[in-house]
């Protein structure tokens, strides 16, 4: 049985975080995990709502998420380009 927390993602990608982070960096980007976790957790909500009383079609609920997955992807190749041209 899956039993996904955020605190679970959060340490996962906590692993990723320079050894050298101080403990204010880690507060701050843990914050902005969590802020951002909610705010993907709100919006899905709002899918599943519009798509339960607004008739919301589940092709168009795809193509909304499919659009945020697509944007993601962009924000990860941009910092992944940044990082190789550091």
């Amino acid at each position: 049985m899956i039993n996904p927390t955020v605190q679970n993602e959060w340490d996962d990608f906590a692993e990723t975080l320079k050894p050298d982070a101080t403990p204010e960096q880690v507060r701050l980007i843990r914050n902005a995990f969590y802020a951002g976790f909610m705010s993907s957790l709100l919006l899905l909500q709002d899918l599943a709502h519009a798509a339960a009383s607004d008739g919301l079609s589940e092709t168009a609920a795809r193509a909304i998420v499919d659009g945020l997955r697509d944007e993601l992807q962009m924000f990860a190749r941009d910092i992944r380009t940044e990082l190789a041209n550091a």
